[in-house]
């Protein structure tokens, strides 16, 4: 491999108009990996602010499901509790 490799390089070097292809290639390629590697950051982000936000929401909803569950046992009627939460008459009725 190493020998191959010591072949291009010699072809390459010796003949100006085979440098400037190999030269032009190589930029494509860096080209490309560049933007390549960009793209996955940028999708990494997206997916980590979707997941934070669902994770919020979710979490917002437990903690409404938690009061609900609370002011239940404690008798409050669930018209209040559905003005409190802002939760539906059916789902506190699940609850």
């Amino acid at each position: 491999a190493i020998g191959r490799a010591a072949e291009r390089v010699a072809y390459v070097s010796s003949d100006k108009e085979a440098l400037r292809v190999y030269e032009m290639r190589q930029m494509a390629l860096s080209d490309l990996t560049s933007g390549l590697n960009h793209a996955r950051r940028e999708g990494v982000k997206e997916g980590i602010e979707k997941g934070m936000k669902r994770g919020l929401q979710r979490g917002l909803l437990e903690g409404k499901k938690e009061m609900t569950r609370k002011l239940k046992a404690l008798g409050t009627p669930i018209e209040q509790i559905a003005h409190i939460t802002g939760l539906s008459k059916t789902e506190i009725a699940r609850l």
